[in-house]
């Protein structure tokens, strides 16, 4: 026992010395978070129980001490093989002008929310390549089970054509409406509607004020992409 204690003091010097992960940044701004920024983040996210593990940055709002929005996706709370499931938290900060990211500023909490992560087959869950990445964590709004959960990614991964919806004065569908869902783009929020399910896509464009919006219609491991149509924020 005395000779392992100077092994088992030398480990715990170690891990106490060895640096926090840094939390992934994603978005168009998580990029310009400043080492203040990320510390006052972590400490409001320690008073509600949980640890940063993605931030999404949003761009500031018009306005003439702008507001910053940034979510901030915490560890998961449950895990399986296939969906990892935790809390977000919106935060904000007023920032003195629409580009003045590095100001002094003081971060609050504004709201929270939930979040999904459906684990791509034979990747690393945790650690989330860039804003592209699939295993990017997703806003869930309503009930869905794992179960749905994993058969509506699947099914919206596959890039499914959606028929076009018919005229109205002469039952033909509509031309120039596109019907095939990205299945490369990553999904950002999902939405139970009744015994629907809206999933929103966004493009690859850096803003990420623009995607496809998905209705989706089923149960369980059973389901059908309805209509499609696309999204454009303010």
């Amino acid at each position: 026992m005395t000779s392992l204690l100077p092994v088992l003091l030398t480990t715990l010097l170690l891990a106490a010395q060895a640096p926090a992960i840094a939390p992934i940044r994603l978005g168009p701004t998580g990029d310009r978070l400043t080492n203040d920024d990320l510390d006052q983040i972590g400490r409001l996210s320690q008073g509600v129980g949980g640890v940063v593990w993605v931030l999404v940055g949003h761009p500031p709002m018009f306005d003439r001490s702008p507001p910053w929005y940034v979510e901030v996706y915490l560890e998961p709370d449950r895990t399986s093989s296939d969906v990892r499931r935790g809390r977000i938290q919106l935060v904000k900060a007023s920032l003195p002008s629409q580009t003045a990211y590095a100001a002094a500023k003081r971060w609050e909490l504004v709201s929270g929310a939930e979040y999904a992560q459906v684990v791509v087959q034979g990747t690393e869950p945790h650690a989330i390549t860039g804003s592209r990445d699939l295993n990017r964590p997703f806003r869930i709004v309503g009930t869905i089970n794992d179960e749905a959960l994993v058969a509506i990614v699947s099914l919206i991964r596959s890039s499914p054509k959606v028929p076009p919806p018919p005229d109205t004065r002469t039952s033909q569908p509509l031309a120039g409406i596109f019907t095939q869902v990205e299945g490369s783009w990553p999904i950002v929020s999902m939405t139970r509607q009744g015994n629907a399910v809206e999933v929103s896509l966004i493009d690859p464009k850096p803003f990420e004020k623009s995607g496809q919006k998905v209705m989706l219609r089923g149960s369980g491991k059973s389901w059908t992409a309805e209509w499609l149509s696309i999204w454009i924020a303010d």
